[in-house]
């Protein structure tokens, strides 16, 4: 959120250089740089103070600022956009709605963060992109609108109205998937009520939302139903194949095996290799303090570097292929001189052992944890 937006910013001021006639920045945030709301009655406002109460939201905070410094600094023609929480047709599944639809399909538990207490203000995806159109090209330069529905919900209650709609599309008879709501621990930083005002989107620019949310659930459920096959897709591994094969970054996925592919009982453990064999990069091959990127696989990055040889002599690794580590683990390349290997584990019984064991082969220094 930070440097990804500051990089467009950048990109956009250099790309534009002081031409902005018929340029515009437009950067969509969210209504939890707001930080929470009491249940008051109170709505965010366009001048409502920023109190972001969690990274996620702190960063999104950080964003808006920049897109605004850089209006001030260079006069870059800039507009920000926070909207209340969308739903609608291809949303990732992760998120609350199309994960309890898809979950109701598959007679999977519905978690519920805490009591499900907090309240959010939910907008349909096509009614925000109208609003964008409408700002895109009506709105002021350097000014900030809200966008949202007017539609609070509880939580739990939002939930109830999705297992009645789903359950009655699907033909089951009413109120069967309720007993699948589990309720979880709340999750850290979760803010109790979000609510958007957004009277002065629909006062100067006329948008309002078009759709009254039990018509844009029902619309909502309709697609997912109708089009399981995406849904399956994005949810088998297809779609972390597609991310992984895009960007060459996979989860759980390193790009070596170990020399000779011994992957049997007598062989190094595999854990191992994809670890040694992911460290392929040498910086001594790079020179200086010269950097190279992360490498993405074997044959692919860093070109002065000498592939299919280890950093550690010992261990006897060539980069070849592809190993898969245990989902446990997150491994990660941060740099090229003075290697960074960031790892954590969730069952440090099954595998510490063996990582120290290992390491002490390769860096004399290395202390357990």
């Amino acid at each position: 959120n930070v440097m990804g937006t500051l990089s467009l910013l950048q990109a956009a001021r250099v790309c534009w250089d002081g031409d902005w006639a018929g340029k515009l920045f437009y950067h969509i945030s969210t209504d939890e740089v707001y930080g929470a709301l009491q249940f008051d009655g109170t709505l965010f406002t366009e001048t409502t103070k920023y109190d972001p109460h969690s990274p996620y939201s702190a960063s999104k905070a950080s964003s808006d600022h920049f897109v605004r410094a850089f209006h001030d600094t260079y006069g870059l023609p800039t507009i920000v956009t926070n909207c209340s929480n969308n739903y609608g047709p291809y949303q990732f599944p992760e998120k609350l709605i199309p994960l309890f639809i898809n979950n109701i399909r598959h007679g999977k538990p519905l978690p519920v963060y805490g009591r499900g207490e907090n309240v959010r203000d939910w907008l349909y995806v096509e009614d925000h992109a109208r609003a964008i159109d409408v700002i895109f090209h009506n709105g002021r330069v350097a000014d900030t609108y809200n966008i949202g529905g007017f539609n609070e919900w509880k939580n739990i209650d939002l939930i109830k109205v999705i297992v009645r709609t789903v359950d009655r599309l699907l033909g089951n008879p009413e109120g069967t998937s309720e007993k699948l709501i589990t309720y979880v621990t709340d999750r850290a930083g979760h803010d109790l009520r979000y609510a958007i005002d957004s009277t002065k989107l629909k006062n100067e620019l006329g948008w309002e939302p078009s759709l009254q949310f039990e018509e844009g659930i029902e619309k909502t459920v309709r697609w997912y139903l109708d089009n399981q096959e995406w849904l399956d897709n994005v949810t088998s591994g297809e779609y972390e194949k597609y991310y992984e094969k895009m960007t060459g970054i996979g989860n759980g996925i390193v790009p070596c095996m170990t020399d000779g592919d011994k992957r049997g009982p007598d062989g190094p453990p595999l854990l191992h290799a994809g670890l040694f064999g992911m460290l392929c990069v040498c910086p001594e091959k790079l020179g200086g303090d010269k950097r190279a990127e992360p490498p993405v696989g074997c044959g692919e990055s860093g070109g002065e570097a000498e592939h299919g040889k280890s950093l550690f002599p010992n261990c006897g690794v060539a980069c070849e292929g592809t190993v898969r580590l245990p989902t446990e683990f997150s491994v990660r390349l941060m740099s090229c001189r003075g290697l960074i290997l960031l790892w954590n584990h969730a069952d440090s019984g099954r595998f510490g052992g063996q990582f120290d064991d290992v390491y002490r082969q390769s860096f004399p220094n290395w202390t357990k944890g």
